[in-house]
């Protein structure tokens, strides 16, 4: 529905372009054919498309019938959600981005006041993650990351029985206490501190 939607339009559905975009995003399966209608390519040639149709001189998009404000840069939300994503409260990394394609991106807000930097080299390796908690809450890493990080599970495209568990440290260099379980990967952090999370082959 959201992609029939979104054709009809031409990819800019006025006002509702904050709302369909980042839906779409939610939809795109890392894992499925580059151009097919669920991939990652899909939905950034449309993006482009539609912003490219749509952009002022000064690259603010134009929606003439019924929008205006943050409505009409609220599309971008969609290539975040393509990044980084809290499904469950459980952060998952590049959850919409294709393999075989090095990435990154920098200080991304996420629920739990996290500010999370990472990146993905072209082999589907994680590098570090850099974490500052800006509330001292509980993180939760969604145990499949853990497992395509590792190199392990991605054939199948499930989690493993048992998450991978990263390693994480303190900007200091001293460990912190990770607990994992089926689906999930957890830690305390402290207000004002950065953490960073890293995950290495068996």
């Amino acid at each position: 529905t959201i992609w029939g939607q979104n054709a009809m339009s031409r990819w800019t559905p006025d006002n509702g372009i904050c709302l369909a975009w980042p839906s779409a995003a939610k939809l795109v399966d890392s894992s499925a054919p580059p151009l097919s209608e669920f991939g990652t390519s899909t939905l950034l040639d449309h993006l482009e498309e539609a912003l490219n149709r749509t952009l002022q001189p000064n690259l603010w998009p134009s929606m003439p019938k019924n929008g205006g404000g943050v409505e009409q840069v609220g599309a971008t939300q969609a290539v975040n959600d393509l990044l980084l994503k809290s499904v469950g409260g459980k952060l998952t990394f590049f959850p919409g981005w294709e393999p075989g394609q090095a990435v990154s991106f920098q200080r991304l807000r996420a629920p739990g006041a996290f500010l999370v930097s990472a990146s993905r080299d072209a082999a589907g390796t994680l590098q570090p993650i850099s974490l500052l908690s800006e509330a001292g809450a509980l993180c939760r890493l969604k145990a499949r990351d853990a497992a395509d990080a590792a190199g392990r599970g991605a054939q199948a495209g499930m989690a493993p029985l048992v998450a991978a568990e990263p390693l994480v440290t303190t900007a200091a260099g001293a460990t912190v206490r990770v607990e994992c379980s089926r689906d999930q990967c957890w830690f305390n952090t402290t207000r004002g501190m950065t953490y960073h999370i890293m995950y290495t082959k068996e």
